[in-house]
């Protein structure tokens, strides 16, 4: 019974198709962590990296809000 409902819950969702993506990323983020607490590796971003992907992502939303309000 168990099994059935475990598998009615993933039926029609998205983790079916994207757990393999998430499990990559996972074992990237593994990685550079480890190689970090172990190695000391230091990975240095510029300042500006991280209010231009803030933009980006922002447009990115609004242009997804706007199409799909426009179905």
């Amino acid at each position: 019974m168990a099994e059935f409902l475990w598998s009615f819950r993933l039926r029609g969702t998205v983790l079916v198709s994207v757990w393999w993506k998430i499990l990559a990323i996972v074992i990237y983020t593994a990685l550079v962590t480890f190689l970090h607490v172990r190695t000391g590796l230091q990975l240095n971003f510029p300042q500006t990296l991280i209010p231009i992907i803030g933009v980006v992502v922002g447009l990115l939303l609004a242009f997804r809000t706007n199409s799909a309000y426009d179905r």
